[in-house]
């Protein structure tokens, strides 16, 4: 289903700029009409927030719910879980921008650019409702100064979007009721579909918001424009759109639909909306809206209705989630642009009030206080938040762990409440490492406390982050699922780092001191606090020591070992580990299994066999005889490895997929007679369709084609689809004789759409039969593929030169030298052409240019055939 809906939107997207495209004149025509002066005003102010005030914003993210691991996914190319910013709008064109610009572009840069689209869209819009080139600078340089704008427009997430796509949107459509001209209603159409699959909210909020604009801003007869085809094509076609991902939220019961009814406001705080709240906002922009509501009351009723309408219907909606400041600061964004236009409006009243016919000075004048009312608010829009300061130090500690080391970290195992957050610290940490090509392996601290002892890998980093400080919103057991309150906290610090400390010595590695700026759920418990990442060393007892393990445990510590197998890419360190669990386990047959296999990766041949001895001795149960005959037929003991695998069969007399193991085992030491009896009680024992193949397989080793093919034929039974059967059942026929079954096999095989290795075997299966033009017909299907082999060429010219097609077998075989100029056969190939030519010398040059080619073992026979094509070709140059 997301796949569906992200397809969705990323076609709407391109049809969208598409649409953008086509209307560009029609868009830049208001931009003409506004007055140069005003244009030149504009682009001063643009410039502006983009040089001098948009710099001094902190640039990374300022909450760790989703954001983090968005930034990071962005930069990192990766695409998993871009869509999950409530709807893949968002990230669909953050990829976009980042692609576009040879990722050059950072997140924060992207975000800078939106803010900006914003600000253009905004002064469009203004001037198209009021037709005002002074009232739509005003609106837009609110806008830029506003502080809430300046800060949220440089770091927020997807809300950013919302307002540029939300003002995209009113704008399309307000162009649309102006001129009547359906490519701008289609144009707004795909807008709204993209603003809908934004964020899930949107999907009721901008369809509604829509609705409610052409209410009560259509001058004309009342929706008489649904009468056009193609708009009514449009709407149908952007209501079956919108069903997958209406099914999606339903299905996954979003919060923000559940409260969709009577509408609840739990949680109220002092100021609900950002553009309200004196911390945020200067007093002169309330002042402003006061005068603007009013005066927009009196003049223009419509515009009025449905500015009040929109941000009143988004206050009420997200009132029940701005239950902590963060919600506050960033829902606003979805609204603060439509109380700027009556705070805009209000100025624009004062200045034609106060000053008359002096507009100019009055709009100077009021950019100035706009301008100066910044000064007081320049703390705001600076200040780096506790996650923020943490981020970058994230940054800077994950670029020094070295590579293959362990990280510990405070999990969302070791506090739930942690979980809440993304574990974004571990997020942040592995992407700075892996910039730096360091590979690393993450742990929570329980998970180590209870390990470390097993763990081999040196050295071991501890990150003690700003969770290790920090009380959930609402402390108390099971508050937004942590299990920790404040009577757990030992001086303000979460237990299980507590722990860390009280249990190694920790070495610093870099630190930093963190400013108690929260902006989220949660704060810590003051300013002041140290995080940073240590070097985990020893210190007597730890949790993790003398641990009874039971069955689970064990399976942990495997699991925890084979991790770091995987990381470190050193089976010396992973022995160390398994030697270290098999002195606390030694009576364990799967620790002695798992040691016999480090020790035979590493060569040890002796140890590795003194282990699996030590590992029978004990019992092993079925899924370690396995392992064992395994490793053993990897140190070359077939004997042994078939000892064992005959013990599994004894305990399971029914598995006929046993059978078939001993089998091989036995056709490769050379018991055939036992082999074909093990494959008699496989077949037997009904084997399935993987038991089928292998048997046809080994039946062919053992010179029984007949019964291979009997194999091949019931597996066909079961699996008519497969095009790989159908060649194995030809090319056992063409062993017994039997041309007209294998050519109906391969045919077979052709009408299932075999593919590449499957084809070529075709082919050589036709040609072994004479059928020189099916070879040629299949070897053509396959260098119609995209990447066409040398030896493909090779073969095909083999079968060319046998029809009479000379000319096209002599460029094949060029073509085949050109892909591959080591492939010798091309070589071979062509010079007994030319010798049969009775072009002597062209084919001594031939063999002479496949002989300079180095050659390994591997191409022997082809490099014999030259050198004995060579003496051919001399001694035919030397006859008279």
């Amino acid at each position: 289903m997301q796949l569906i809906i992200v397809r969705i939107v990323q076609a709407s997207a391109l049809l969208l700029a598409a649409a953008l495209a086509a209307c560009g004149r029609s868009l830049a025509a208001p931009l003409r009409e506004v007055g140069r002066g005003y244009l030149v005003a504009l682009a001063l102010l643009i410039a502006v927030d983009l040089a001098l005030l948009k710099p001094a914003v902190p640039h990374n993210i300022w909450h760790e719910q989703h954001a983090v691991s968005f930034v990071i996914q962005v930069e990192d190319g990766a695409s998993e879980g871009l869509q999950n910013l409530h709807g893949p709008t968002y990230g669909t064109v953050m990829r976009a921008f980042h692609l576009l610009s040879g990722k050059r572009l950072s997140v924060f840069s992207i975000n800078y650019a939106i803010a900006g689209v914003s600000v253009v869209l905004l002064f469009l819009l203004v001037y198209l409702l009021f037709d005002s080139g002074s009232l739509a600078l005003l609106a837009a340089s609110l806008l830029t100064f506003l502080p809430a704008h300046i800060r949220l427009s440089a770091t927020e997430c997807s809300f950013i979007l919302v307002e540029s796509m939300s003002l995209l949107t009113l704008l399309l459509f307000t162009l649309f009721l102006k001129g009547r001209r359906p490519r701008f209603f289609l144009a707004g159409l795909l807008s709204l579909l993209n603003l809908m699959h934004l964020r899930a909210e949107m999907m009721l909020l901008a369809p509604a918001m829509v609705f409610v604009y052409f209410l009560i801003m259509d001058e004309g007869p009342r929706w008489d424009f649904l009468r056009s085809a193609p708009i009514r094509a449009g709407l149908a076609a952007a209501a079956l759109l919108t069903i997958p991902r209406v099914i999606e939220i339903l299905h996954t019961a979003d919060p923000r639909i559940k409260q969709i009814g009577p509408l609840a406001l739990p949680h109220p705080v002092p100021v609900n909306d950002i553009f309200f709240d004196m911390g945020w906002t200067p007093p002169l922009y309330l002042v402003l809206f006061l005068v603007g509501f009013i005066g927009m009351a009196v003049r223009h009723r419509r515009a009025f209705l449905f500015f009040n309408a929109y941000w009143l219907c988004a206050v009420g909606f997200y009132w029940a989630h701005r239950t902590c400041i963060a919600l506050k600061v960033r829902t606003g964004m979805a609204d603060q642009f439509v109380l700027v236009v009556i705070a805009a409006y209000g100025t624009h009243a004062l200045i034609r009030v106060l000053l008359g016919r002096s507009r100019i000075l009055g709009l100077a004048l009021a950019h100035g206080a706009l301008a100066a009312s910044l000064l007081g608010y320049w703390d705001v829009i600076q200040t780096l938040y506790t996650r923020q300061q943490e981020f970058l130090f994230l940054q800077e500690a994950g670029g020094k762990l070295p590579a293959r080391s362990a990280l510990v970290y405070l999990s969302g195992q070791d506090d739930p409440g942690v979980a809440s957050s993304r574990e974004y610290q571990k997020e942040a940490l592995e992407s700075a490492a892996a910039r730096m090509g360091k590979k690393v392996l993450p742990m929570g601290i329980r998970r180590f406390l209870r390990t470390q002892d097993i763990v081999a890998m040196k050295p071991v980093y501890f990150y003690k982050g700003v969770a290790c400080h920090v009380i959930p919103w609402a402390a108390g057991p099971g508050a937004a699922g942590s299990q920790v309150d404040a009577s757990m906290m030992v001086d303000g610090e979460n237990p299980a780092c507590r722990l860390m400390e009280d249990s190694f010595l920790l070495k610093p590695v870099t630190t930093a001191s963190i400013t108690d700026r929260p902006h989220g759920w949660d704060r810590m418990t003051g300013d002041g606090k140290v995080i940073g990442l240590y070097q985990v060393l020893p210190r007597g007892r730890t949790e993790g020591r003398n641990r009874v393990i039971d069955g689970r445990g064990k399976q942990e510590l495997l699991s925890l070992i084979r991790e770091i197998d995987g990381v470190a890419g050193d089976p010396a360190s992973t022995l160390a580990a398994l030697d270290r669990l098999a002195g606390r386990l030694p009576r364990d047959a799967a620790v002695q299994v798992e040691r016999a296999q480090a020790a035979a990766r590493l060569g040890r041949r002796e140890e590795a066999l003194s282990a699996l001895r030590r590992a029978e001795g004990l019992g092993p149960g079925e899924p370690d005889l396995r392992a064992v005959a395994g490793i053993y037929s990897r140190l070359k003991e077939p004997a042994k490895a078939l000892a064992a695998l005959d013990a599994l069969a004894r305990a399971r007399p029914d598995s006929a997929a046993l059978q078939v193991e001993r089998a091989e085992f036995l056709a490769g030491l050379g018991r055939r007679e036992e082999a074909l009896s093990a494959l008699r009680r496989a077949e037997g024992l009904g084997p399935g369709e993987p038991d089928l193949r292998a048997i046809g397989g080994i039946y062919k080793e053992l010179k029984e084609p007949a019964k291979a093919l009997a194999a091949l034929e019931r597996l066909a039974r079961k699996r008519p689809d497969d095009g790989g059967v159908q060649v194995e059942r030809a090319l056992l026929s063409l062993d017994l004789g039997r041309k007209a079954d294998a050519v109906d096999a391969f045919r077979r095989a052709e009408a299932l759409k075999v593919g590449g290795d499957d084809l070529r075997r075709v082919a050589w299966g036709y040609q072994s039969l004479g059928r020189c033009p099916d070879s040629l017909r299949v070897w053509e299907a396959l260098l119609r593929g995209p990447r066409p082999r040398s030896k493909d060429y090779s073969d095909k010219a083999v079968c060319e030169y046998l029809l009479g097609r000379k000319k096209e077998a002599v460029l094949d075989l060029n073509r085949a030298i050109k892909i591959d100029p080591a492939g010798l056969e091309a070589y071979v190939s062509l010079g007994a052409i030319y010798s049969n030519q009775g072009a002597a010398q062209k084919a001594l040059e031939m063999y002479e240019r496949g002989l300079a080619v180095p050659a390994g073992p591997a191409m022997e026979r082809a490099r014999q055939q030259l050198l004995d094509g060579r003496e051919t070709a001399r001694r035919k140059m030397a006859s008279p």
